[in-house]
C-alpha cells in the first residue's frame, strides 16, 4: 500500500533560488509532492487546481518580492479564502524587514529569512517536512 504525499506550493520568481528548495526537497520525494508556483497569481491558481482535486496542502511557502502579486497579496487572498484558511503559511525571503515581519504575523503566517547555505536550507526542508506531517496528523 502506498502512502499519499503530502503537498506543499512554493511561490517564487528567483530560479536559483527555486532550484535550491528543489534540491532541498529532493530526499523527500516519496513523501512530498511540490508544486511551484512563479508568484501569487500562479500560486492562487495552483491552490484552486488542487482544491478541485481534493487536494489541501500542508503548507504553503510565498516568496515576498514577485511580479503580477507578491507574496503580501497572495496571503491576503489565502486567508481570507476558507479552504485555505487554516492552511499554515510561511513567508520565505530575503527580507529582514520588522515591516515584512508584523505583515507576516498579522497575517498568520511565519517569517524565515532565506539561508545562504545549502545545510541550512537542507535543514528547513527536514522542518517543512516535520510541519506537514504534524498538520497532516492534526487534520485526521
Amino acid at each position: 500500500m502506498s502512502k499519499k504525499k503530502h503537498t506543499i506550493v512554493y511561490a517564487d520568481d528567483d530560479f536559483d533560488d527555486v532550484q535550491f528548495v528543489r534540491d532541498c526537497f529532493h530526499r523527500y520525494n516519496e513523501k512530498i509532492e511540490l508544486v511551484h508556483a512563479q508568484n501569487g497569481r500562479e500560486a492562487l491558481t495552483a491552490l484552486d487546481d488542487l482544491h478541485h482535486k481534493g487536494i489541501v496542502p500542508c503548507l504553503i511557502i510565498l516568496d515576498i518580492n514577485m511580479p503580477l502579486m507578491d507574496g503580501r497579496q497572495a496571503l491576503v487572498r489565502i486567508k481570507g479564502a476558507a479552504e485555505y484558511k487554516k492552511v499554515p503559511v510561511v513567508m520565505f525571503t530575503t527580507s529582514n524587514s520588522n515591516l515584512d515581519k508584523d505583515f507576516a504575523i498579522k497575517w498568520g503566517a511565519d517569517f524565515i529569512t532565506k539561508p545562504l547555505r545549502y545545510a541550512e536550507v537542507e535543514g528547513l526542508a527536514e522542518e517543512f517536512v516535520r510541519r506537514c506531517d504534524t498538520e497532516m496528523m492534526r487534520r485526521a
